[in-house]
């Protein structure tokens, strides 16, 4: 029986998604394909950056990626990393516009991944 510290726990916690999107190998393979993601029409949308959304998230890109766009967290890294970013910290006031990388793609991108992971072992 959970007690009623554990059920508040339990409702603050949140998907991070799956871990594919956290391991070193498959950020190699997005890095590989960030020049066709950032230059093919269709891989991402552009999203306006307020300036008020701007100023309370600044420093904090997987913040406003979180609260303000409502990406799920397994996106922020390859987010940041379209956008040309090495760290969240350096999202601000200065940022005008976002691409946000086409999610169905990057999940067909996660899958074949997991394929042929699961064939080389």
């Amino acid at each position: 029986m959970a007690t009623s510290s554990t059920a508040t726990v339990n409702n603050l916690m949140f998907n991070v998604g799956p871990s594919d999107y956290y391991t070193d190998e498959f950020r190699q393979v997005l890095e590989d394909l960030m020049y066709y993601m950032r230059n093919t029409p269709g891989m991402t949308t552009a999203f306006n950056v307020k300036p008020q959304d701007a100023w309370e998230n600044d420093q904090d890109l997987y913040g406003y990626l979180q609260n303000v766009v409502g990406l799920a967290p397994q996106y922020h890294w390859v987010t940041m990393r379209v956008n040309n970013l090495t760290s969240p910290s350096q999202f601000g006031k200065h940022i005008k516009k976002l691409l946000v990388p086409n999610l169905t793609w990057l999940e067909q991108q996660r899958s074949a991944y997991e394929t042929s992971s699961t064939i080389s072992n």
